[in-house]
């Protein structure tokens, strides 16, 4: 269970550590989600960010895990809902 925790939270901290210290980074998320049809694109591209990088410390320390997961549940879903739903699978 540790290893996969702690697998789980290198992926999520990686995965953003360049939108969080890069804001040409950032604005590129926006973009993306201002093309998918995302709301409020400044606010969203932040909350989802940061949630995955907390969610991904929080993996790390092992602090709140259920919570986090559930935050990234949540987070997820949208992301799949959003971007995905509706929409042919790429070949």
């Amino acid at each position: 269970a540790l290893c996969v925790r702690l697998a789980a939270a290198f992926h999520l901290v990686y995965g953003v550590q360049d939108n969080v210290l890069d804001p040409a980074r950032m604005a590129e998320f926006e973009r993306f989600l201002d093309a998918n049809g995302f709301p409020w694109v400044a606010l969203s591209a932040r909350v989802s960010v940061w949630a995955q990088l907390l969610a991904g410390v929080a993996y790390a320390l092992g602090a709140a895990t259920r919570w986090a997961a559930l935050v990234m549940v949540v987070n997820f879903v949208v992301a799949i809902a959003m971007v995905h739903v509706g929409r042919p699978y790429p070949e």
